[in-house]
């Protein structure tokens, strides 16, 4: 588990007056977390007339005793004294702190702290004046990034606390102890063969390091690989091969390439043979709504289990190798799936593709329809799904030519009167719409003139309706079956077509349904009924 460590080393250094101040000779612990101020050390605020430097190694191996070398330096002060702690980032004693024989006179430990135990004096250097001491710290077993820290204060001497007696921190110093700690795997875990086993390390100090593997639990190591790694954090992924034999005591190591005793082991992981899938289920291609289809696999290993899923989603019942579908439903087209679980994992199979084509089936089409003789209409039929539809029109029972589409004009010619059916046929089927009746009648007025009206499409029309004329018209008049009129539109001289919008005069949609257009001209009246559809 990754640790930064914060060492924590704050210098306090006491000037103290030669006459009678004896309770500052001794230095203080516990003032590293503050600095001087208001601790009898006289100034409250750090000064640069204080300088504290710190000497000694930056990289260092773990659980070994360092020494370093603290001082304090000032142009004019006379005597000196300091406290030393060392913490983790939790605020905890990091280490141990200790000192040489030859500092007995002048160290001491405080609580856990190193301080002065006597003042010293300060020498003279030229341009400034200088105390040091020698300290030393057995770092902590645990490698990590610690920090040292520190505070000093250089005094006057003159006996009393004044602005005279400064104190300064020493800048942020950071300390590494070497070595490696491993962040995953942390728990003993289970692996199939073909599996990742993702290796995460932080690295200090360590910038090359070997991969090493042990099927015995660390009795014996193969070599991996060389791995070039980077400061801090760092990521490994190793494929375990099909070669390496089943057990439950695999062990992977990290060590520096340099010195193979600094590692970090992980636990003992468990390998087993891996669940496969051994036969593919295959793509059943197309089948018709109301058949039928088997999907079926075929997987090896252990306990294993299989759930077959539609469009991502688990069917229920869908529990074995073998899955046979009867009564086919067009929504059970779509991409299917079978997952197999066992003692060694969960793997998918490759998705297949099953197509259920409907079979035909009428969902609209047009009504009987009488017309005035001249009258164009459009016939239609909607399928409920175009699944590779055809389309014939048959007039009377015989096919006719070239009407192969699912709309059919007739020009309301007399010979047009007669029954009208759609035949829609696919590669499941064919249906028929119900029988369309279409009476012709002849196009009189009250002289017996010929209507004005000559085309009127599509039928059924939507959204608009195409009104061609053979002679000019006044306006066009909208009304519904009951004769009400919901809209009238004048039509400009020698406009012989017109693009009506199917709506009234409150610009609302009509309705689905049956609607009579009349033109006016020279005071006569001529009508054609309409068919609206849903939009």
């Amino acid at each position: 588990m990754k640790r930064v460590v914060v060492l924590a080393l704050w210098l306090c250094v006491f000037a103290l007056s030669t006459l009678d101040l004896r309770a500052y000779r001794e230095g203080y612990a516990g003032v590293t977390s503050t600095g001087c101020g208001g601790n009898g050390c006289h100034a409250n605020q750090p000064s640069t007339l204080t300088t504290v430097l710190l000497e000694g190694e930056r990289l260092v191996n773990p659980n070994t005793v360092y020494t370093y070398t603290l001082r304090v330096r000032n142009s004019s002060a006379i005597y000196a004294g300091f406290n030393l702690a060392a913490y983790d980032t939790n605020g905890q004693a990091a280490g141990m702190l200790q000192y040489p024989t030859t500092e007995n006179q002048y160290v001491k430990v405080l609580n856990g702290e190193l301080t002065h135990r006597e003042r010293r004096t300060m020498s003279n250097k030229g341009t400034y004046r200088e105390a040091s001491w020698q300290v030393q710290w057995r770092t902590p077993e645990t490698p990590g990034r610690y920090t040292i820290r520190a505070v000093g204060l250089a005094g006057d001497g003159d006996g009393r606390a004044s602005a005279a007696d400064v104190w300064n921190y020493l800048p942020t110093t950071t300390l590494t102890v070497r070595g490696i700690v491993l962040n995953a795997p942390t728990t003993s875990t289970s692996y199939c063969t073909g599996d990742t086993v993702t290796l995460q390390w932080i690295s200090y100090g360590i910038t090359t390091t070997n991969l090493l593997y042990s099927s015995n639990g660390g009795t014996s190591w193969i070599p991996v690989t060389t791995l070039e790694a980077q400061e801090g954090a760092n990521t490994y992924r190793y494929v375990i091969p099909q070669s390496i034999s089943a057990g439950s005591n695999h062990v992977f190591r990290i060590t520096s390439a340099d010195d193979e005793l600094i590692g970090a082991n992980t636990p003992a992981l468990t390998i087993n043979p891996r669940t496969a899938i051994r036969t593919q289920p295959q793509s059943p291609g197309a089948r018709c709504e109301g058949g039928s289809v088997t999907l079926s696999l075929s997987a090896t290993g252990a306990s294993l289990s299989y759930q077959w899923k539609h469009n991502g989603t688990p069917v229920p019942g869908a529990t074995s190798p073998q899955w046979p579908l009867s009564n086919l439903r067009t929504d059970q087209s779509g991409e299917y799936v079978c997952v197999v679980s066992g003692a060694c994992g969960t793997v998918t199979s490759n998705p297949v593709t099953l197509t259920v084509t409907p079979l035909p089936k009428i969902a609209e089409q047009s009504t009987d329809t009488t017309l005035s003789e001249g009258t164009a209409v459009e016939l239609f039929v909607r399928a409920s799904s175009d699944s590779g539809i055809a389309y014939q029109w048959l007039k009377n029972g015989t096919p006719i030519a070239g009407a192969t589409t699912a709309r059919w004009r007739i020009n309301g010619a007399p010979s047009d009167s007669g029954v009208y059916i759609a035949r829609l046929t696919n590669t499941c089927g064919t249906a028929e719409s119900a029988p369309i009746r279409i009476r012709i009648t002849p196009a009189t007025t009250v002289e017996n003139v010929p209507s004005p009206l000559h085309s009127l499409y599509p039928q059924p029309a939507s959204d608009a309706v195409i009104i061609e004329t053979t002679q000019p018209v006044e306006h066009i008049e909208l009304c519904d079956v009951r004769g009400r009129l919901l809209r009238r539109i004048s039509v400009q001289p020698g406009n012989a077509r017109l693009v009506l919008e199917l709506v009234d005069e409150a610009g609302i949609p009509l309705h689905p349904g049956i609607y009579l257009i009349t033109a006016v001209t020279g005071g006569q009246r001529f009508s054609a009924p309409l068919l609206v559809a849903p939009r």
